[in-house]
């Protein structure tokens, strides 16, 4: 871009615990104020982000050949205790990793934060009260709440487009007429090229990663996922212990046994009210 001179150390994209964004010694100061500035570090930031990504695949791929090595020469137990740590390490890591990113977005959004951040929902969305140890791409999945559905559809992309637009206008009061219209002639040119390559093929609302866990979790018969009794919750509990707890309330002198037939009967009225 004009009027800029990069003196780059090291690259910017392999900056991703720096909590500061790369200093860049600029030949104008003036430079620095004008949009196309803060075009620039938002294009470095998207980089930054792919390069971690391809960097995630990599390692992901070289633990999963260590795992299956490791499975060669130890008992399930200490497959299991090994796994864990993994689990461990990875999660503080990328905890890690997002926080510094969202703070770079936000330093771009003038200070404000981005999207919902899951993070700090945790604790009151997911309560895992299993023995079983929730992976975070499954943690991530269940903290989106009882009312998320995973849609896997031919999209109307014009519709699509049109929503994304709309919600895109809603930032015109809070930026500057130039970079609005920046943006908006950049994010045309994306959303056409996205349409044309898109066009109808299935495309779901989560993550591949995402997808894989909850066909993990719908083949798992030792837990139960069920919703709280209040708010938007999600709760895992052993399938045991669910079964044993329904037992006891079961045998409480406010039920009232019925024959099969009323208990078809019963159940085949429900099924119409549904």
């Amino acid at each position: 871009m004009p009027g800029l001179s990069l003196v780059l150390a090291y690259p910017f994209i392999a900056l991703v615990r720096n909590e500061e964004f790369l200093r860049i010694k600029l030949r104008k100061k003036k430079v620095e104020e004008q949009p196309n500035y803060c075009i620039f570090q938002r294009q470095c930031l998207i980089n930054e982000f792919n390069n971690r990504q391809n960097d995630y695949k990599r390692l992901q791929k070289e633990s999963s050949d260590i795992l299956n090595e490791f499975k060669l020469n130890f008992n399930e137990d200490e497959i299991r205790l090994f796994q864990d740590h993994l689990i461990r390490i990875t999660s503080r890591e990328k905890e890690r990793c997002i926080k510094v990113h969202m703070n770079k977005l936000a330093l771009l959004n003038n200070g404000k934060p981005l999207g919902q951040d899951y993070l700090n929902y945790k604790s009151q969305l997911v309560h895992n009260l299993s023995s079983y140890v929730l992976t975070p791409n499954k943690e991530r999945l269940l903290q989106r709440g009882w009312k998320f559905c995973i849609e896997n559809k031919v999209s109307n992309m014009m519709n699509f487009m049109t929503e994304i637009e709309l919600n895109a206008y809603t930032r015109k009061p809070v930026i500057s007429a130039s970079v609005f219209k920046v943006f908006c002639r950049d994010f045309y040119a994306i959303a056409s090229q996205m349409m044309k390559v898109s066009k109808c093929k299935n495309i779901r609302n989560v993550s591949d990663a995402e997808y894989e866990a909850i066909q993990s979790l719908k083949s798992n018969m030792d837990i139960v996922v069920t919703k709280a009794d209040k708010g938007n919750c999600i709760v895992i509990l052993d399938k045991k212990d669910y079964i044993g707890r329904a037992r006891e309330i079961l045998e409480l002198d406010q039920f009232e046994s019925v024959t099969p037939r009323d208990g078809v009967l019963h159940l085949h009225n429900r099924e119409k009210q549904m």
